[in-house]
């Protein structure tokens, strides 16, 4: 199995694939929908923040065009 450069790395389990995540110490397998949900939430919060700093800078381009 090859590695990856991050510290998420597949890993083949007798019901599916998961993913092993290793921080330190500590390693654990989520099963697939959960790491598929995981993904979501990142890329969710991802998103969300785009979302945020664009609109902050909006606000920021309309406000110095007033004064």
């Amino acid at each position: 199995m090859s590695e990856f450069p991050s510290p998420f790395r597949p890993e083949s389990h007798d019901t599916g694939s998961g993913i092993t995540i290793e921080t330190g110490d500590a390693q654990v397998t989520l099963p697939p929908e959960a790491a598929k949900n995981l993904i979501f939430l990142i890329l969710r919060y991802r998103f969300l923040r785009l979302l945020h700093l664009t609109k902050e800078i909006i606000i920021a381009l309309a406000t110095k065009r007033r004064h």
